[in-house]
């Protein structure tokens, strides 16, 4: 079993596979839990609060008797250390509360969640339409401040609001967000440009950061597809849909996969007005020469740190091995292409170009984490994940 630090089993997703409302009792959700548990590398990213809402829609701990299940699964929760938190948390409230007062807390607490979940969606549309992807680095404080700026009557609001994220992610926290990629497999043979790309945009030379932003971004995805070949637009924006719509409960990913096309990916004439300030075509054409700034980069630079987080585990078809994004003992891959329309539409890139859609097989499977590989039967690659 994996140990190592890119193992992110999320609490959230656990939950919402063992504790179904109404079908399981607390003990038995506890005991199910616990073994699934065995043998995992828990870490719970606090970050990602749109997932609060799985929990939600998960937990029901009151039940008929709420304290007697709790006096009951309290002592068996102490028992797995992995969950020791839990079982402080729950023991604390028991012992200190009484049970109305903690149903009365808990139902707060769902409430106190509710209000986070809709703050972080509307967060999450301003950044989209003003260009930005959603920064997971962002504050609940900023987030506050952003959508106040956002509902405010003042004028030159985007102006505020791109200037307070730009503010947010000044020299420590991009230092910090560099050491993150340090750790990611899939970016092992290119930290030194990515360094690169961190050193010059903290010293104000953005226009050497951004094209070459552009460039990483597109070598990233083509190192999590293992692609073979020349790849070409609509095979990129194919991939690009592919890595985030793998994940239905997410539904951030489409907005974020449309504002790639609509932003990144558009056309240009010379000659004529550019219809987006990070075009990839235009900038690395030479035909846009006013990129150059401090909100292209960083804007690049969160669109980068979003698309690689995304790659985290794969298997290939008919292997019972899974690895991290990014395995070196995964060669390329070559990708058959079917004649006509498959049955099995859901295993093919769909490539749409200007005469005719193409279909070619992914020959991969993605996954958020090592729950569901371990489930299917998978065993861990002995190069890329360390027993």
């Amino acid at each position: 079993m994996g140990g190592n630090d890119n193992v992110n089993l999320s609490i959230s997703a656990l939950l919402k596979d063992t504790l179904m409302v109404d079908r399981l009792s607390i003990e038995e959700a506890i005991s199910k839990l616990n073994t699934r548990l065995s043998n995992q590398k828990l870490k719970i990213d606090t970050k990602q609060i749109e997932e609060f809402s799985k929990i939600i829609d998960s937990i029901s701990i009151l039940q008929t008797n709420p304290k007697k299940e709790i006096s009951n699964t309290c002592n068996k929760i102490k028992d797995t250390t992995k969950l020791n938190y839990l079982s402080n948390l729950i023991s604390y409230a028991y012992l200190s509360l009484s049970i109305n007062d903690f149903t009365k807390s808990f139902l707060d607490s769902i409430e106190i969640v509710n209000d986070i979940e809709k703050k972080y969606i509307k967060y999450t549309a301003i950044l989209l339409k003003y260009g930005w992807t959603p920064a997971k680095h962002i504050t609940l404080p900023e987030i506050n401040k952003i959508i106040e700026l956002y509902d405010s009557d003042i004028d030159r609001k985007q102006a505020l609001i791109n200037k307070k994220i730009i503010t947010f992610y000044r020299k420590e926290l991009l230092e910090d967000v560099l050491n993150e990629w340090s750790k990611r497999k899939i970016l092992q043979d290119r930290l030194d440009i990515l360094k690169n790309i961190i050193d010059a945009h903290i010293s104000g030379k953005y226009s050497l950061a951004v094209p070459v932003l552009l460039a990483q971004i597109e070598g990233v995805i083509a190192k999590g597809f293992c692609h073979k070949g020349q790849m070409h637009e609509p095979c990129y924006k194919a991939y690009i849909n592919e890595i985030l719509s793998f994940n239905p409960h997410n539904g951030y990913n489409i907005l974020i996969s449309d504002f790639f096309v609509n932003s990144m990916m558009v056309d240009f004439t010379y000659g004529e007005p550019v219809g987006s300030k990070t075009s990839r075509h235009a900038i690395l054409h030479g035909a846009d020469t006013n990129y150059g700034t401090e909100e292209n980069s960083l804007k690049l630079i969160l669109f980068l740190d979003y698309i690689q987080s995304k790659f985290q585990y794969f298997s290939c078809n008919s292997s019972n091995v899974y690895h991290l994004a990014g395995c070196n003992m995964v060669h390329p891959i070559s990708r058959d292409e079917a004649k006509t329309e498959p049955s099995n539409i859901s295993e093919y890139f769909v490539i749409s170009t200007s005469k005719k859609k193409r279909y070619f097989t992914k020959n991969m499977i993605f996954y958020e984490n090592e729950d569901t590989p371990i489930l299917n039967g998978l065993r861990p690659c002995k190069m890329c994940i360390a027993d």
